[in-house]
C-alpha cells in the first residue's frame, strides 16, 4: 500500500490526541542537531559528536522517560514538513508517524535550518513525556532565543502555527 494511502486510512481511524506543548529546551536539542548536521550535508539521527537525542537533551536538563527525535529534509513550508512525516514515505517501520501520534509524548521543540544537500533545508523536532530544565538550559535559552524579545526575521506565527499542527481528523 501506498504510504499517503495507509496515512490517509490512519488519519480517519485516529482518535484525537492532546496538542503537544512547547519546550525551549527540547528546541535548543534540536537546533543543536539541526544546525550540526545541516551544516555538514549529512543525514541521520547520530550527531557527529556521536550524540543521540537522549545526549542532545541532557545537555539542557533530564527527560522522564520518553524521548524520540524526527528529522525531515527539503526546502517546504512548516506544514509541508509535518505532512511529510506523517506520510513517512521511505520509512518501513513509519517511525516519524509513530512519534507524531505517540500519546505519551507531551512535550516539543523543533528547528529549521538549512542543509548542505540538494534538500537546502531540514527541520528537526525533539519530543518528550516530561522535562527538567537544568541551568545550563535556561542560560542557552535566554542566550540563543534574545531575538524572540528584541526583534527577529524569524516569523513566530509560522512557528506557533507548525507547532499547534494536529493530525486528528475530530474537532
Amino acid at each position: 500500500m501506498y504510504a499517503w494511502k495507509e496515512a490517509k486510512i490512519e488519519l480517519n481511524e485516529q482518535k484525537s490526541l492532546q496538542p503537544l506543548k512547547w519546550s525551549d529546551a527540547l528546541a535548543l536539542a534540536a537546533q543543536d542537531h539541526c544546525e550540526d548536521i545541516g551544516e555538514k550535508g549529512v543525514f541521520g539521527h547520530e550527531g557527529s559528536d556521536g550524540s543521540k537525542v537522549w545526549d542532545r537533551m541532557r545537555r539542557y536538563g533530564d527527560t522522564a522517560d520518553s524521548m524520540g527525535e524526527s528529522l525531515s529534509f527539503g526546502k517546504s513550508k512548516g506544514t509541508e514538513y509535518m505532512t511529510a512525516l506523517f506520510i513517512d514515505d521511505g520509512v518501513a517501520n513509519r517511525g516519524h508517524r509513530l512519534s507524531l501520534q505517540f500519546k505519551d509524548y507531551y512535550l516539543t521543540g523543533l528547528a529549521y535550518c538549512s542543509h548542505k544537500s540538494s534538500y537546502h533545508g531540514m527541520v528537526a523536532i525533539a519530543y518528550a513525556d516530561d522535562f527538567k530544565i537544568n541551568e545550563k538550559g535556561k542560560r542557552e535559552i535566554q542566550r540563543r532565543f534574545r531575538s524572540r524579545r528584541e526583534g527577529s526575521n524569524v516569523d513566530w506565527r509560522t512557528v506557533r502555527a507548525v507547532s499547534k499542527t494536529s493530525f486528528s481528523t475530530s474537532v
